[in-house]
């Protein structure tokens, strides 16, 4: 299996404590992939019968797995491959046989992540990508030669309730200041948040084509609308079209991309965001590391003095917080600048802030995810001569959310997950129809393909 095709290129750990020499766990480690399934199980019994002589030999190990893991014993092989992992977190077959263990049990999350991860690195061996696509080596569906078709699809349909699905503020009266004193003027009907039921449908098909030679072309669609039965005037929809290209040199790895967005629906007034960025990451220790700039060109379909063009740069890491790299935490810091494309915008330029973070694991057949997110706002001049005196606007927004899902392969296929959502909101600021707070639960179904 996969550790077998490898592990000559593994690295070795010194054995320690070992009874046997170390050329015999060096010498069955180093054992060719037998073809035969009989071939198979004689050199898996061999190696179970040297295993304490062994332990400490992260490519031995990882070749046991690999060996339970052909021979239709996923348990058995999760034994010994995170005993390699742990000795070696960097060895690429015990991390692709591990993952793939994982999703013989039904928890496919590690095997999907690790696809993304490697699709975009120039230095995985092409027989470990075909066996992480369920494509044995010299299968006619997965040509040998270096260049691809790589395709993958994703529906998610969730429906819940919101206690906020406008993002309204609180409000019974509103302080006008004109220049002879502040007023207070009642508002004849009250701003409430609306709250209701909603049902949100998410959709996105993305193709590449991988030559073979470090670099890769993907294309993409996305789709997202919701719509509340009891309140209808708050539904939206999203529509996204995103073409990129990755190329890799060395540990490094460029991407280029744009994408073209139109927002839309009862709640807000539809708008137009064309997006162009440049991105650079390798991964080092065990981390991957990013840092991206990116320019925006937003238009409102009626409220042109709204329109607005965005500068941005973020800086982004995610690593593993445990050695069987089932628990994952990403960062990411992100600074723009928006600038009104034409004059009179109330506010002028914005400048935003933001931080988020976000917790992905498995815990007992599940997957988890925890994601928190903190943006500061800031206008450069007065928002209204009308408005606390002119004051410049400012907002600070909270949000956080929690995801847990699991398999559904007893009921429908491998790629299917039952999840439930939880999320929250609080934004505050000096003025106060910029005030809001809400929550919302849901549950749904994804299916991938």
């Amino acid at each position: 299996m996969l550790a077998g095709w490898v592990a000559a290129g593994a690295s070795a750990h010194p054995a320690l404590g070992a009874v046997a020499p170390p050329s015999k766990c060096d010498t069955l480690a180093r054992s060719p992939w037998p073809a035969a399934a009989a071939a198979r199980t004689v050199l898996r019994e061999e190696m179970e019968a040297s295993v304490k002589q062994c332990v400490e030999s992260a490519p031995f190990l990882a070749l046991l797995g690999a060996l339970w893991l052909e021979a239709g014993e996923p348990r058995q092989a999760l034994l010994w491959l995170e005993r390699a992992l742990l000795l070696d977190p960097y060895a690429l077959g015990a991390k692709a046989d591990h993952a793939l263990a994982l999703a013989a049990l039904g928890e496919p999350a590690a095997r999907d992540a690790l696809l993304d991860e490697w699709r975009r690195r120039a230095d995985v061996p092409p027989a470990l990508m075909r066996r992480l696509r369920g494509r044995p080596p010299g299968d006619a569906g997965d040509p040998a030669g270096p260049a691809r078709w790589l395709r993958r699809g994703e529906l998610n349909l969730r429906a819940g309730a919101d206690s906020n699905l406008d993002r309204s503020p609180t409000l019974d009266s509103i302080t006008l200041t004109p220049p002879d004193g502040p007023i207070e003027v009642p508002i004849a009907v009250p701003l409430r948040p609306r709250r209701g039921e909603a049902v949100q449908l998410d959709i996105g098909w993305r193709v590449g084509r991988d030559s073979g030679q470090n670099s890769l072309w993907q294309a993409s669609v996305a789709a997202a609308a919701r719509h509340s039965p009891s309140e209808p005037g708050t539904d939206w929809y999203y529509v996204q079209g995103r073409i990129e290209h990755w190329h890799a040199r060395g540990p490094w790895r460029a991407q280029f991309y744009g994408t073209l967005g139109r927002s839309g629906g009862p709640l807000s007034e539809a708008y137009t965001a064309a997006r162009i960025g440049a991105a650079g990451e390798r991964d080092l220790g065990g981390c991957t590391y990013r840092a991206a700039a990116e320019a925006e060109l937003r238009r409102q379909q009626d409220s042109t003095y709204l329109d607005g063009d965005i500068g941005g740069i973020t800086a982004f890491a995610q690593c593993p917080l445990d050695r069987r790299d089932l628990w994952r935490l990403a960062v990411e810091v992100r600074h723009s600048l928006d600038v009104p494309s034409r004059t009179g915008r109330p506010g002028g330029r914005q400048q935003q802030s933001g931080l988020a973070a976000k917790v992905t694991g498995t815990v007992a057949g599940m997957q988890l995810e925890a994601v928190g997110i903190y943006v500061l706002a800031s206008d450069a001049v007065g928002y209204s001569p009308l408005l606390e005196n002119n004051a410049r606007r400012w907002f600070r927004q909270a949000q956080v959310a929690f995801e847990i899902s699991y398999s559904l392969r007893d009921w429908l296929d491998d790629q299917s997950q039952g999840f439930v959502q939880w999320g929250a909101h609080r934004q505050r600021s000096n003025l106060a129809i910029f005030r809001n707070e809400g929550s919302s639960i849901s549950l749904g179904i994804r299916w991938r393909w």
